[in-house]
């Protein structure tokens, strides 16, 4: 209903979409998910999901304003909104990339990134995990498994140009993988 709602659709019309179409795919107690179709004044269309996850209720959150540049980009206004922080963004990393039944290197490369790029410290994750070691362990037996041309099929496609220039090779994706490794290892020490 709030799809559909005229609310929800009049900021989208100054940006060329006339229609939102919902599409209520497969929906479990742990997430909840929607696709839509997006039907722009041009005749065009463009398909996007949200997903909204309830694995542990207990994951801390915090409130915030989107940064100006990412609202920018995309000539948005400021909204307020709950998001995870990057400790609680790890936890749910590691916890993908332990799963038997999930095999995503983008789980890698999103560790990679907020080991590297956000600064976040091992022991803080841990501890919010419970001490969960056997999780972690699990995590670090699966990043061997991945390999350069997963990624390039999996994530390469998804990155910025200069992002996709760099992991062409081979080498930067081995040290992405080594950095998460170290990180992981060191969350056992």
């Amino acid at each position: 209903s709030i799809a559909g709602s005229r609310s929800f659709l009049s900021p989208l019309i100054p940006r060329g979409i006339v229609e939102v179409r919902a599409h209520k795919p497969k929906q479990t107690e742990t997430t909840q998910r929607w696709k839509f179709t997006l039907l722009l004044s041009n005749t065009g269309s463009l398909s996007t999901k949200v997903e909204f996850s309830r694995r542990r209720k207990d994951l801390i959150y915090s409130t915030g304003i989107p940064s100006p540049e990412i609202l920018s980009s995309h000539t948005m206004v400021p909204f307020a909104t709950h998001y995870y922080d990057a400790d609680s963004m790890v936890i749910h990393k590691i916890n993908a990339l332990a799963s038997s039944s999930r095999y995503a290197t983008r789980d890698l490369f999103d560790l990679y990134h907020l080991f590297n790029n956000l600064s976040v410290k091992p022991k803080n994750a841990l501890k919010q995990m419970e001490g969960s070691k056997d999780t972690v362990q699990h995590a670090i037996d699966k990043v061997s498994q991945f390999s350069h041309r997963d990624f390039r099929a999996q994530v390469l496609p998804f990155l910025t140009e200069s992002l996709m220039q760099l992991y062409q090779e081979e080498a930067a994706f081995n040290n992405l993988k080594s950095l998460v490794e170290d990180k992981l290892i060191q969350m056992l020490e």
